[in-house]
């Protein structure tokens, strides 16, 4: 009954509608949707997610970038040599960056320039680092090594004389020119292998180094308690502070052979750094930026090395397998001079064969 009694009102409308005026007839307009506003904090936390998205886009742009220039100013040109009466070709996707370790006790920016003042190179490593193959070797080279040596005179090359290798260092008027020497001097008695990049930190600054990745542990292997109370031979030691710097750079000097035994121990201590230092880096990637801010702040270091370089290189050094023979020395025998001076004598032809099997392969 309510049904019909809507429709009869329903209708008795229409019919009173259509006697009357149309035109007085209200037509409703439809309804315009109005958007939701979005509360005040909704729009901020929007806008920082755009913001952090555009960061991250950014700064992948400026890694991805780094790494491309890194990856090209340390490429090489193509190099051939012959060896055994067989063509080789210097391998590509090697980075070889020569180490030098200064002795002179200060801070290098505080060396006066000029010859014997800017110290000499007790530490010489030559350090590859193969992108390819994934892989890391190194050459120590001991300080003693006699070679062809570039000498000047007022920062100007004079003549060429056969001489210690740690002693090129001391004949730059400025730490860039000693680094420039030096890379020449081992460049060429390695056979004119190619050098990308040099290296050298003062000696007194490697507590910094050491520090910052916790220290590390070795085995002293050489007696030299008589300089150093506390290195025990036979004993394991962690290496912290002024120790790690005395047993790189303590050495016999009753003994020949205390230059190359030394070696073997910058050699045994860098194996044990490398190791340690893959593990810390791994789990925080600023380390090796930090470590590079603060020996540039402090001024013990002299580097070409570019932050592309870095950006490009520790991505490929953590991902790589280091073994215990990664660092050998370089083949010879110690000698001493007609002036009274210890010298170390290069095997020319195991420095030969250790020159092809690291940095060339076989041309078929």
């Amino acid at each position: 009954m309510n049904n019909m009694k809507i429709t009869e009102e329903t209708d008795s409308h229409l019919d009173d509608t259509s006697d009357g005026d149309l035109s007085k007839v209200e037509v409703l307009k439809p309804r315009k949707k109005t958007r939701k506003k979005w509360p005040r904090w909704q729009k901020i936390f929007f806008w920082c997610i755009i913001i952090i998205i555009l960061i991250i886009l950014g700064a992948l742009l400026a890694f991805f970038s780094f790494r491309l220039k890194g990856k090209m100013d340390l490429k090489v040109k193509e190099q051939y040599t012959t060896y055994n009466g067989k063509r080789y070709k210097y391998r590509q996707g090697l980075v070889n960056i020569l180490c030098l370790g200064i002795d002179k006790g200060v801070s290098m920016p505080y060396i006066e320039a000029g010859r014997g003042n800017i110290g000499m190179s007790d530490a010489i490593i030559l350090v590859s680092i193969d992108t390819k193959r994934h892989e890391v070797k190194a050459i120590a080279i001991p300080r003693d090594t006699v070679t062809e040596i570039q000498t000047t005179r007022d920062g100007e090359l004079s003549s060429k004389e056969r001489m210690q290798l740690c002693i090129q260092y001391a004949y730059g008027i400025s730490m860039q020119q000693s680094n420039e020497l030096t890379v020449d001097a081992v460049s060429k008695m390695l056979y004119n292998l190619q050098i990308q990049r040099c290296c050298a930190i003062n000696f007194e600054a490697l507590p910094i180094i050491n520090d910052a990745i916790g220290g590390v542990d070795v085995e002293v292997r050489e007696d030299i308690q008589e300089w150093e109370s506390r290195l025990p031979f036979g004993e394991i030691v962690h290496l912290e502070g002024d120790l790690a710097l005395r047993f790189v750079k303590v050495r016999n000097k009753h003994d020949i052979n205390g230059a190359a035994l030394r070696t073997e121990r910058q050699k045994q201590y860098i194996e044990a750094f490398v190791g340690k230092a893959k593990k810390v880096v791994k789990k925080d990637l600023t380390i090796p930026f930090e470590i590079f801010r603060e020996l540039q702040k402090d001024g013990n270091m002299c580097t070409d090395l570019t932050a592309e370089d870095i950006t490009f290189l520790m991505p490929e050094v953590l991902r790589m397998s280091f073994s215990s023979d990664m660092v050998q020395m370089l083949p010879g025998e110690s000698a001493v001079s007609e002036d009274g001076y210890t010298v170390y004598c290069m095997d020319m032809d195991a420095v030969k064969e250790i020159v092809i099997n690291t940095f060339y392969e076989e041309v078929d």
